[in-house]
């Protein structure tokens, strides 16, 4: 019997015969046979808040987003392409990130600039969610 090729993505297990991707890889998933997938944002973390909540500064909110689309696709090909994927569920992340729209008001002296940001889930990366609570 061969021996499986198993993935982990947000997570490192101990011992084992695991490759683990991290989670701003651009990996794809197809090389695996089975893989282990843990809800969450990897190694991005905020460094502001809006409205109570965390918020991706600039930089981190185009690469958490660019990486939850990016491993949203592939779990979606990795399960049409027959691997074995499971998903570790954990608790739901609510986050804000910047959308790199920005909104003016005002003329001159007074004019001012405002950033404009959007919730970003964790679980946005799970196919077949659309919500978590």
């Amino acid at each position: 019997m061969t021996k499986k090729k198993i993935f982990t993505i947000g997570f490192e297990l101990p011992e084992g015969d695991f490759q683990n991707i991290p989670f701003d890889s651009n990996q794809s998933l197809l090389d695996a046979d089975i893989i282990l997938y843990k809800v969450g944002f990897g190694d991005h973390y905020a460094s502001d808040y809006y409205q109570g909540e965390p918020l991706f500064d600039n930089y981190e909110s185009v690469s958490v987003a660019q990486n939850l689309q990016h491993w949203r696709a592939e779990l979606v090909t990795a399960t049409n392409a027959a691997k074995l994927v499971i998903v570790f569920l954990a608790k739901p992340l609510n986050y804000f990130r910047y959308t790199g729209e920005k909104s003016y008001s005002g003329t001159g002296r007074s004019r001012a600039t405002t950033n404009i940001v959007t919730k970003i889930e964790s679980y946005s990366a799970v196919p077949n969610i659309t919500s978590v609570e």
